[in-house]
């Protein structure tokens, strides 16, 4: 018998981590823009510039009056409340409101004063553009 025959190949086969990753990516691109979509809310139409939503926390009202921050339910109640505690640990961040059109100025204003009262002011409204 001949030693040495077949020797031993000890290079990294890059291919199927390739494969792997861009299955990843893929993933992840159809994904992303689905997860902030979760709650249906018929958003009033204005003229105005496109703002990053991505860096705030989005608070999401229905027509039903349930209130949502990140697909999570929060009432009314207690929203002023996990707000602060939101600007207590350091992650203040812009607010932006999405309340459905249909929904009186009232509910809306009620939501805006919680987060104005927990102590963030940053607060915008989000709307289709015309």
């Amino acid at each position: 018998m001949k030693r040495g025959r077949y020797q031993l190949y000890s290079d990294i086969n890059w291919v199927p981590m390739v494969d792997a990753l861009t299955q990843i990516l893929i993933i992840y691109m159809i994904t992303a823009p689905l997860m902030q979509a979760g709650i249906d809310v018929q958003l009033p139409r204005a003229e105005a510039r496109e703002v990053d939503v991505e860096s705030g926390i989005v608070i999401s009202m229905t027509l039903e009056g349930k209130i949502f921050i990140s697909e999570q339910e929060i009432p009314l109640e207690e929203l002023e409340t996990v707000m602060s505690r939101i600007r207590q640990a350091g992650r203040e961040r812009p607010v932006f409101v999405r309340a459905d059109k249909d929904l009186p100025y009232g509910d809306v204003l009620d939501v805006v004063a919680s987060v104005k009262n927990a102590g963030i002011y940053n607060v915008g409204l989000i709307t289709v553009s015309r």
